[in-house]
Parts: structure tokens; C-alpha cells; sequence
């Protein structure tokens, strides 16, 4: 089971203090939540654990609100600084999701390719188009987070886990809320290649953190 934990302070500083005390497989680094963006080569040489870098703009629920030109920039700051992975978001402008893909094979960082949808849950027809369109922009991984306003959408989502599993698609997959708690449990059953919890702040509806995460998959 590998678990990711989100780490979402407001400055550097509180990133090291937080990230010593992170016990996952792996972190994910929510630029995002930084007042100051600085420092970020510093900051992965001390996290032990591979990093995921995102810069979640607003209009898929994150903090960034400068241009995209700009957070290309800071994108490719995070590659320079020896990231992992880097998250791209599906919907992020042709032309800018093409230089950051391009920047990050070319320095052998792997690329997540990432959907949001805070309403509710797409058909699996439209999802399983999502994961058509991520493979084509060369994604080495998805993650398709939508919400869960009844249990049929958990269904859906379990049913899509299940698609990326036959097509051997890495896919990190679940729906947000309560109700779609079993969802991240069924994703790591289902083969994804990890899944998210918090490290102190919650960064999605329904994020638990690692000790609880632990305790459901022991339970299943």
C-alpha cells in the first residue's frame, strides 16, 4: 500500500517543520498553499520521500491565481528542483500543458494528469474518455477525483478503477466526500499505484490522514 501525503503549509519553513513528521511513501507538495513560492530545490532535498510537485490553479479548486504562463514557471521550477512527479491538470491550456509535459520527459520526471469535478460524478462513459485523453497527452499516470453525492457514484468510480486496471493504466481514482470514502480504499484494491492523505491540513473533502487510511485497508 503506498501511501501520498499532502503537504499544504504557507511557507517553506512550516513545509520542513511539517514534512519531518510525514511517514508515507511518498509526499505531494501543494505549491498552491504558499504565500511566497521560493526555495523549492531546499525544500525537496529535505523531504526523504519522492515529491510530487502541484500547482493547483483556482479553476480546479486550488490557490493559484496568477496567470498560466506563470505557473508554467514555477512548474518548471519544481522540475528543476528535482521533483518526482509533477501533477498537470487536464483542462490546463493546450499550449502550456504541452511545454510542461515536454520540460518534464525531457528531465525524466514522471507526469500525472488530473480531473477534478466538485459537483458531482460524470458518467464512466465521459471518465473513460477522460482516461483516453490523458494517455494521449502522455501522461504516465491519471487521477480522476470527482464527488460523491449518492452511493451510485461510488459505483461508477469503482467501475472506472476498474477499467484502468484491464487497460493497465495507472489510475489514481476516488470521489471526494463521505460517501466516497470507499472509493479510495477500492482504488489501491484496484491496482492504482498510490493514494492521498492528509499531513494536518485536509486538501480535499473526505482526505483522511495516514493512520486512519491504514486502519481502513487493514480492515478490507
Amino acid at each position: 500500500m503506498m501511501l501520498c501525503a499532502c503537504l499544504a503549509e504557507d511557507s517553506i519553513e512550516k513545509c520542513m517543520d511539517r514534512a519531518k513528521e510525514i511517514d508515507t511513501e511518498m509526499v505531494e507538495h501543494r505549491i498552491d498553499y504558499l504565500n511566497d513560492i521560493h526555495s523549492l530545490d531546499k525544500l525537496y532535498k529535505e523531504i526523504a520521500q519522492p515529491v510530487i510537485a502541484t500547482v493547483r490553479p483556482h479553476w480546479e479548486g486550488g490557490r493559484y491565481t496568477e496567470s498560466e504562463r506563470s505557473r508554467l514557471r514555477v512548474i518548471k521550477d519544481a522540475i528543476d528542483a528535482e521533483c518526482e512527479a509533477i501533477d498537470i491538470e487536464l483542462a490546463t491550456p493546450t499550449d502550456v500543458r504541452g511545454e510542461a509535459v515536454g520540460y518534464a520527459k525531457e528531465r525524466g520526471v514522471l507526469v500525472i494528469a488530473s480531473r477534478h469535478v466538485f459537483s458531482g460524478t460524470p458518467d464512466l462513459l465521459e471518465l473513460i474518455e477522460t482516461i483516453d485523453k490523458m494517455r494521449d497527452m502522455g501522461a504516465d499516470v491519471g487521477k480522476i477525483v470527482t464527488t460523491a453525492n449518492e452511493t451510485e457514484d461510488c459505483n461508477v468510480i469503482i467501475e472506472l478503477q476498474r477499467h484502468a486496471r484491464a487497460i493497465k493504466f495507472p489510475l489514481v481514482s476516488f470521489a471526494m466526500g463521505e460517501i466516497g470514502l470507499m472509493t479510495r480504499v477500492s482504488s489501491i484494491r484496484n491496482d492504482a499505484p498510490f493514494t492521498y492523505v492528509s499531513a494536518g491540513v485536509a486538501t480535499a473533502p473526505g482526505q483522511v490522514d495516514a493512520s486512519r487510511m491504514r486502519v481502513l485497508m487493514e480492515g478490507t
